[in-house]
């Protein structure tokens, strides 16, 4: 199988200006995404630890538009349930003036995240 590069992405559900802190939910587990692949909440469960891990480290950031890293650092990581599904919500608090002032004029509106998913191998007729 060939990995295949997937994107999702979710609004900011909750934003507080004085903290610089904005929320929301990263992922959703067993709900299809802009490719059209669905994300099995253990493989979810798995990654989120996995990256966490990797960020304590210092070997994961977070970007902004999936390019260069953010001045911005996650504060918090948890699971919940949303609708029957697990969901992975993070906040994230803005370091920059900039940034935050672009969460303000709804410049950042939400979570993206990205990642590699077994694609399986396509058939030849």
């Amino acid at each position: 199988m060939t990995k295949t590069p997937v994107t999702m992405k979710i609004r900011i559900e909750k934003a507080d200006d004085e903290l610089g802190i904005i929320w929301g939910y990263a992922s959703v587990a067993e709900i299809t995404d802009r490719q059209g692949d669905i994300v099995p909440a253990g493989e979810l469960v798995r990654a989120v630890y996995e990256f966490m891990e990797n960020y304590y480290l210092g070997q994961a950031a977070i970007f902004e538009n999936h390019e260069g890293v953010s001045e911005a650092v996650l504060v918090e990581s948890t699971f919940h349930v949303l609708g029957g599904n697990v969901a992975w919500w993070v906040g994230v608090k803005l370091l920059s003036d900039e940034l935050r002032e672009a969460a303000r004029k709804g410049e950042i509106s939400g979570f993206s995240i990205g990642g590699y998913a077994d694609a399986p191998p396509e058939e030849v007729e």
